[in-house]
């Protein structure tokens, strides 16, 4: 990715969130302004504030990301099915949806794999993340997760939930060299800054998901792509 990119280019390429358990509407529609400054590829919410999202963003580039089994991750392939319908019929353009990493990391392949199936069923074509935990993994155990998104029928993995787990340079580039393009790479926890997102998509990530994007576009020149 060329460090002469413009903040426009970068916006596109970024996801952000307001996901706090106390956010208010108000501070919701307040965020959503502040991010609509900027062509932002994908804003995360939780579900209840979905639908007055969607006429915020209404005639902008934005996508409204609704999340599912986040950051519970541990749920029944039904519970996340049900989830997910519910957050779809709310508006949500798109879902991350948490794997069930405790299933992966104890070795039930399975259990994972039908939970992330069965969002990915209820998503009827539309996009779905599936959310790992890199930052808790091994990396023998991230490829296994990054097998089982990718066997769901997930468009992308991302890396981590933030909530101050990081993801590495090395994450991506692990990720990259096995899978190449059977699945695109969104970066999440710990890229705070321009240069950190510049170096992800150096290593081969698509999306950048950032609590502070604001730092990362505005360390860009101004102006609209050519």
């Amino acid at each position: 990715m060329h460090p002469t990119m413009t903040r426009d280019e970068i916006a596109r390429k970024m996801n952000t969130s307001l996901l706090g358990p106390a956010v208010t509407r108000k501070e919701m529609r307040e965020f959503l302004r502040a991010c609509l400054k900027y062509p932002i590829k994908g804003i995360a919410l939780h579900t209840s504030h979905i639908p007055e999202a969607l006429e915020l963003v209404e005639g902008s580039e934005s996508r409204i990301v609704g999340i599912v089994s986040y950051p519970l991750f541990e749920l029944t392939p039904r519970m996340v099915a049900d989830w997910s319908r519910a957050t779809l019929e709310r508006g949500a353009h798109e879902l991350d949806v948490g794997m069930d990493i405790a299933a992966v990391r104890s070795g039930d392949y399975d259990q994972a794999y039908r939970s992330m199936r069965a969002a990915v069923d209820a998503a009827e074509g539309r996009t779905v993340k599936a959310v790992i935990l890199c930052a808790a993994m091994s990396d023998d155990q991230k490829l296994k997760a990054v097998e089982i998104a990718v066997r769901a029928g997930a468009q992308y993995v991302k890396t981590n939930t933030g909530y101050g787990m990081v993801t590495r340079v090395d994450d991506v580039t692990l990720i990259r060299s096995r899978f190449g393009d059977d699945i695109k790479i969104m970066v999440a926890g710990g890229v705070r800054d321009t240069s950190g997102a510049l170096a992800m998509y150096e290593a081969g990530a698509s999306l950048v998901a950032t609590s502070t994007p604001f730092k990362v576009i505005e360390g860009l020149p101004g102006g609209e792509a050519q």
